[in-house]
């Protein structure tokens, strides 16, 4: 089984670098935490890094303040790389410079997955990273310390939309219901994720989801944050997680598109499906990918001219 060569390698090495993908969201964070701390347990060395800070509104996450940023590294040598949630190591961005000479292990959930590493645990069944980090504590039958099993539920939690994704499973409740006996309370995390924004980041919901457009069949919903109503509104890039939502609840939507401005000229996508659309196929041809439900990609154009793309062949798609 991949979770057995998993384990094996944890086993087998001493020195550990842990990471995950660019712009790093609950699921990323969360299971990088837990597993750390995992490794830990077992009396490993472990340094956590990744390419991008972690998001404002998980910095309370326990042991979220570990988390160093590769550019403040020059280098450094591990016997072994974990990379959760990423399904190539493009993805990882500057950390993938820091993983040459380790064996790399890759822990991933994306259908997207390009097997980049020869030692690899896949599985697009499981809803998170979160998840299977849980499975990867009770295959090696360790204690679960209390910070961990609230990162694990975050982890869970973000990437299934509060359970209410396709993604969830009866597996995954199981999980999460195993989680909240450990003395995880789902409404202080709840009102900690999804409760306590800033002033600037809901002046920026307002302004996001003015910009809310539909295709003439109404089955294309798609919104964009541009960098002027970043500065006007004083938010950042983060802010606009779960945007798309708001594109994606309106009835009779089959796809909902976020596009997102980049300081650096480029456009970030964000996909999602309410139907049987299979949006990872869409974003696989912008060279992303993601999920069938879930998926994203980035392109080197500018907003006007990315939106002008990523709508046609969306159109396209759909009418196949």
């Amino acid at each position: 089984m991949p979770i057995d060569d998993i384990i094996k390698v944890i086993e087998k090495h001493k020195s550990f670098l842990v990471t995950a993908h660019i712009n790093p969201e609950g699921d990323a964070i969360g299971s990088q935490l837990a597993i750390a701390s995992l490794l830990r347990q077992l009396g490993k060395e472990v340094r956590i890094i990744d390419n991008d800070s972690v998001p404002e509104t998980l910095k309370w996450l326990p042991g979220a303040k570990e988390i160093e940023l590769s550019k403040d590294i020059k280098e450094c040598k591990f016997d072994a790389a974990l990379v959760l949630d990423s399904p190539n190591i493009e993805r990882i961005g500057d950390v993938a410079r820091l993983t040459k000479g380790s064996d790399i292990v890759n822990i991933d959930h994306h259908v997207s997955n390009e097997k980049f590493a020869k030692i690899r645990w896949v599985d697009p069944h499981m809803s998170s990273c979160g998840e299977m980090v849980f499975h990867i504590y009770k295959a090696m039958k360790e204690a679960i310390p209390i910070d961990s099993a609230m990162n694990m539920y975050i982890a869970i939690a973000t990437d299934t939309g509060s359970f209410r994704y396709s993604n969830t499973s009866g597996d995954t409740h199981n999980v999460a219901a195993e989680l909240i006996k450990m003395g995880i309370k789902p409404e202080e995390i709840s009102e900690k994720i999804y409760e306590q924004k800033d002033f600037a980041s809901v002046k920026l919901i307002g302004e996001c989801v003015s910009t809310v457009q539909v295709t003439p069949d109404k089955r294309i919903a798609y919104l964009e944050a541009r960098r002027d109503m970043f500065k006007r509104t004083g938010s950042r890039p983060e802010d606009t997680e779960n945007f798309i939502n708001f594109a994606r609840m309106i009835k009779g939507v089959d796809v909902a598109i976020f596009f997102r401005e980049a300081d650096d000229g480029k456009t970030h996508v964000s996909f999602r499906s309410k139907g049987n659309f299979d949006v990872n196929t869409l974003a696989t041809a912008f060279d992303g990918g993601g999920h069938r439900k879930a998926s994203g990609c980035t392109l080197d154009l500018d907003l006007e001219k990315a939106k002008k793309k990523v709508l046609k062949k969306t159109k396209e798609m759909l009418s196949e």
